[in-house]
């Protein structure tokens, strides 16, 4: 493993874990800054939104205000960078 392959994968690492405390602490900047402006986020398989990164933040941010907490583990996590 060279250091560039090793370098993608933790940063991969970092942005899962970016995620889940963007969630999990209802931060919606955060949020954001985990996909890219063009992002189409799609949780339609859990019968959630779908759309972009910003009209999903707004979707998150309406729907996890009357949740008091949540938490989030990301754990057994596998890349494969070419």
């Amino acid at each position: 493993m060279n250091l560039q392959r090793l370098s993608d994968e933790l940063e991969i690492r970092a942005l899962l874990n970016r995620y889940a405390r963007a969630v999990d602490t209802k931060d919606w900047q955060l949020y954001r800054s985990v996909f890219t402006d063009d992002a189409n986020i799609d949780y339609s398989s859990a019968g959630a939104a779908v759309g972009s990164r910003d009209e999903v933040a707004e979707w998150l941010a309406a729907g996890f205000g009357a949740i008091p907490w949540t938490m989030h583990y990301i754990t057994n996590v596998e890349s494969e960078v070419a």
